[in-house]
């Protein structure tokens, strides 16, 4: 796991901490620049990026451990990735949020679903949810997730697809999800679907919040304006829901 954080930052189970996960198609997660996560580090925040796997650190054998019929093994990565951060005093759960875009929504929502008592809030950007029906709305997903044609793979799917998971009430972590409207890869409907069901699963005062980005693709924005205005969303949203600082250092 790569650690990113201001020298003077405070580690002390009180440090605001955004794990990043992605964990598929055999991508290492190695640290890049964006504009988000340096506003978010400047502030006092931490950042995680955990090499789970479904990622490609350690060859195809990772990638392969993490997917298909695996991929409940991305899962639980994300899990003791979270696990580790708390144990090692880094943070607290009040203080840890986790982000996943795409592919990496996955982990991230299906691990918040399954221990909710170890994170503070997750961000989902133009999610997946419902995986039992990805190959109805968009193609290219199943070397990845499964085939849900396939028994012995769909009855993995069933194990951790975000949207089935949701068939309890429950207490979920505050939630800010993001769609956009002219997704063709992760269509809007899993974002719909996985907004509504979390919402009626919600058992807490915790929200769940749905965007949906009009005009965008497979991304969170058409321009730097928009992109801009939603990454404000996002570092609101962890000000709130976790204790990002408003103020930043000296």
């Amino acid at each position: 796991m790569a650690l990113a954080h201001r020298a003077d930052a405070s580690l002390d189970e009180s440090a605001p901490t955004l794990v990043w996960v992605y964990g598929a198609h055999g991508f290492t997660a190695t640290p890049f620049f964006s504009g988000f996560f340096r506003t978010f580090i400047e502030a006092g925040g931490v950042l995680a990026m955990p090499q789970v796997r479904g990622g490609g650190v350690f060859g195809a054998e990772w990638h392969a451990a993490g997917s298909r019929v695996n991929k409940r093994a991305t899962i639980e990565d994300t899990i003791a990735a979270f696990e580790w951060l708390i144990d090692s005093g880094v943070t607290r759960p009040d203080r840890l949020a986790a982000l996943g875009n795409s592919a990496g929504s996955v982990p991230v929502a299906a691990a918040a679903i399954d221990r909710p008592d170890l994170v503070g809030a997750i961000i989902l950007e133009i999610p997946l949810a419902d995986l039992v029906r990805h190959k109805r709305w968009s193609g290219g997903w199943a070397s990845e997730f499964g085939d849900p044609e396939i028994p012995e793979e769909l009855d993995a799917i069933l194990e951790f697809s975000p949207y089935h998971k949701l068939l309890e009430a429950r207490e979920l972590p505050a939630t800010l999800i993001f769609a956009g409207e002219n997704d063709t890869t992760a269509m809007p409907h899993h974002a719909f679907k996985l907004a509504a069901s979390m919402q009626y699963a919600q058992t807490g005062d915790q929200p769940v919040l749905l965007r949906l980005v009009r005009g965008a693709g497979h991304q969170i924005g058409v321009n730097n304006a928009q992109r801009t205005e939603n990454q404000t969303l996002q570092l609101a949203f962890l000000t709130r829901e976790i204790g990002l600082p408003t103020s930043f250092p000296e």
